[in-house]
């Protein structure tokens, strides 16, 4: 049997949440959150995902901070993390610690494209 890899997906918006769950879950096996201090409790934890998926609906600083917490962490900083942004363009900037940034609205068979692409070309393939 096929390993399936885990994804941690972090989203505010209860909706989007469960639409992406529901369209990652026969893929993957998807943990979501509501915020980035959900993430991190979930990750202190010991859970350990293959892929992040952060969404920056609400707030571009928090999940600048959560990237960059992230990546200074000891044990987390290798997750790759895919950013799913309806901001604008200076979400690059503020989050360029992310592996790609996909503006919402997003296809769905690119984002499954891009989460496969991005786990592959990690440490954990």
């Amino acid at each position: 049997m096929e390993q399936k890899y885990s994804i941690l997906i972090i989203e505010g918006h209860s909706s989007m949440r469960m639409l992406l769950c529901q369209y990652l879950q026969p893929h993957f096996n998807s943990h979501a959150v509501m915020n980035s201090y959900e993430a991190i409790s979930w990750l202190m934890e010991g859970n350990f995902p293959h892929l992040i998926l952060l969404s920056t609906d609400d707030s571009r600083d928090e999940a600048s901070h959560f990237l960059n917490h992230l990546r200074l962490s000891g044990f987390f900083e290798h997750i790759p993390v895919v950013v799913l942004d309806a901001n604008g363009s200076d979400t690059l900037s503020k989050l360029q610690k992310a592996e790609i940034i996909l503006n919402k609205p997003f296809d769905p068979l690119q984002l499954l494209k891009t989460v496969r692409k991005q786990i592959s070309n990690s440490q954990f393939a």
